[in-house]
C-alpha cells in the first residue's frame, strides 16, 4: 500500500483556492471540478463535489474542523510574514514564536484546517551557522540529531 495525500475538506473552492495560491504559494497541478491537486502534495475537494459522502452523515461535524495540522516551510520568513499581515481576514492562533530552534506561526486556513508556517530548516541551520554555533550546539537547539542536520546541508551544496 502507498500513502498518497491529505484531502482537505473545505466548503467553498474558490476562496480555498485563492487562501492557498495566493497566500502559501501554492501550484494546482489539477482542476477535477470540484478537487484539486497540489503541488505540495494535498488536495482540497468541495462540499458540492461530496454529495454523495455526505447524505451517508459523513460531512464533518461542526468544530472538528481543525484536527488537522498542515505545515509549511518558507525560506524567506520575513517576506511571508509581510504577505500574512496583509492578508484579509485571518484568522491567527498565534504570531511568530521559536519552537525547537526556528520560528513557526500558526493560523487557520477559511475552512478553521490549522496552518502552520516555519522558517526554512537549512535557513535556520545556516544562521545559526553564521552566529558561531557549533553543529551539536544547532543540534541541541533544533532537536534535530547531526545526521539530519549534515543531510540538509549537504543537499544544499
Amino acid at each position: 500500500m502507498r500513502y498518497i495525500n491529505p484531502i482537505l475538506l473545505v466548503e467553498d473552492l474558490d476562496r480555498s483556492r485563492i487562501f492557498y495560491e495566493e497566500l502559501l504559494g501554492q501550484r494546482m497541478i489539477v482542476d477535477l471540478g470540484g478537487f484539486m491537486y497540489y503541488s505540495g502534495e494535498f488536495a482540497l475537494r468541495s462540499r458540492d463535489s461530496w454529495r454523495t459522502v455526505e447524505k451517508c452523515g459523513l460531512w464533518p461535524q461542526e468544530g472538528l474542523w481543525n484536527c488537522l495540522e498542515m505545515y509549511f516551510e518558507e525560506a524567506d520568513y520575513d517576506g511571508f510574514l509581510t504577505r500574512l499581515r496583509a492578508w484579509k481576514d485571518l484568522r491567527l492562533i498565534h504570531g511568530p514564536t521559536y519552537m525547537v530552534g526556528r520560528r513557526l506561526i500558526r493560523f487557520y486556513d477559511p475552512d478553521g484546517h490549522i496552518i502552520i508556517v516555519g522558517e526554512n530548516m537549512r535557513g535556520v541551520i545556516e544562521r545559526y551557522l553564521d552566529q558561531g554555533l557549533s553543529m551539536e550546539e544547532i543540534s541541541a537547539r533544533t532537536h534535530y540529531p547531526l545526521e539530519f542536520i549534515a543531510g540538509i546541508l549537504k543537499r544544499a551544496t
